[in-house]
């Protein structure tokens, strides 16, 4: 039987979010956080994206032949984690120690979360082959 095998990688962020597994245009389903799912697909070529709200995947062509199971790994952009993480402790620091300087530090993380929701928004996910 032709299957496509799921494999989403297990992260802090976006953990309590489904992720959208589109094959062709079409939902066939959603993958949690961690999870291994595998899906009956019809053989020949086909097209995967994955989307989370109104961010998204790299479209990824591939062909599938009859029998056939194809595994491909699901994970959010590693550089997207970042910057909330630096803000929040930045932050901390700011409050806590009064370090005013630091606040600077806090424009170039704002302008990279800022691009991963707008013109990066078909970078926040990827998918690769397993």
């Amino acid at each position: 039987m032709t299957k496509l095998k799921i494999i989403r990688t297990s992260e802090l962020s976006n953990m309590g979010r489904e992720f959208g597994v589109y094959l062709d245009g079409q939902k066939i389903g959603t993958i949690s956080n961690g999870e291994i799912k595998e899906f009956d697909v019809p053989a020949g070529r086909h097209q995967l994206q994955a989307k989370i709200d109104w961010c998204s995947s790299n479209d990824l062509d591939f062909k599938l032949n009859e029998d056939e199971i194809v595994s491909f790994t699901i994970s959010g952009n590693k550089y997207a984690n970042y910057p909330l993480l630096f803000m929040g402790v930045l932050l901390i620091l700011i409050f806590t120690f009064k370090i005013k300087f630091l606040v600077w530090v806090c424009i170039p993380l704002i302008c990279m979360s800022i691009y991963f929701l707008t013109i990066g928004r078909n970078q926040y996910l990827k998918i690769r082959e397993s």
